[in-house]
């Protein structure tokens, strides 16, 4: 019995102990990101972003533009003749969509809400992911298309599912796998950084809908997978000047149109 006991005692504190240095590791890898990224104390002075790049897809392509200041957001994309403005505020979510026969604003749901909510965190999840109430779930180093990376299961407070694969070279996050209830995974793999006041962005990304693209690697027939696409950010300011009148649907003119698209 005695030696049951101990037996017992022995394993809850290897798993004790287990617990925490995988705590320890995580906390390695986030810090180490955050020091990729330009540090903590860079990434939580960042208060406005405005971004502008495109996408190329398979048949199609878009511009976009978003700008950001605090917990307001404004979104657009431009495909051909139509405009789509998506717009968030700390009170209410707006949209302007023409492509759904409707040209009157409409509020949005609680699905593009959670998704401008999560986009308005311009330093992203993992700053400061407990104060924001996100759970993280450290699943260790792994090796992923030949790259060594310490992968991460991300359940952010808006309901999202995320797996990251953080570069354990250069501590950046290069992949990331956004799982959603019912159907197939969509994986973005950002092939390129880029730099900015200090900060360090993606610069290119291919973005793989599973639900459509099965092509793991290879795209040999890439123009004709309607789930691949190449996001370009083309320019980003960390510091813009925003006016207040930007996040509101009836502002005179467009984030697309001040960069001359």
């Amino acid at each position: 019995m005695y030696h049951r006991f101990r037996l017992g005692v022995g394993l809850i504190l290897m798993a004790g102990f287990s617990l925490i240095l995988h705590a320890q590791d995580l906390n390695a890898v986030i810090d180490k990101n955050l020091a990729a990224r330009g540090g903590a104390d860079t990434l939580r002075q960042l208060k406005s972003l405005r971004v502008y790049g495109q996408i190329q897809g398979p048949a199609m392509g878009m511009a976009f533009s978003y700008a950001i200041h605090e917990d307001n957001v404004r979104l657009e994309y431009a495909m051909g003749q139509h405009h789509i403005i998506m717009i968030l505020t700390d009170k209410e979510g707006w949209q302007l969509n023409p492509m759904t026969g409707n040209r009157e604003p409409m509020q949005i749901g609680a699905k593009e809400t959670a998704f401008l909510r999560e986009m308005a965190d311009i330093a992203g999840p993992l700053l400061d992911w407990r104060t924001k109430n996100h759970r993280i779930e450290p699943v260790g180093p792994v090796t992923v298309n030949g790259v060594a990376a310490f992968q991460l299961e991300l359940f952010t407070h808006f309901g999202h599912h995320k797996t990251f694969y953080l570069d354990q070279e250069s501590g950046l996050v290069w992949r990331i796998v956004e799982h959603h209830q019912g159907k197939q995974p969509v994986v973005k793999t950002t092939t390129a950084f880029q730099t900015v006041d200090g900060v360090t962005f993606p610069k290119e990304v291919e973005k793989r809908d599973t639900n459509l693209c099965r092509h793991e690697t290879g795209h040999a027939a890439v123009k004709h997978c309607p789930g691949l696409y190449y996001v370009t950010f083309k320019s980003i300011e960390t510091k813009p000047e925003l006016c207040r009148e930007l996040f509101r649907l009836k502002y005179k003119t467009s984030l697309l149109a001040d960069a001359g698209q």
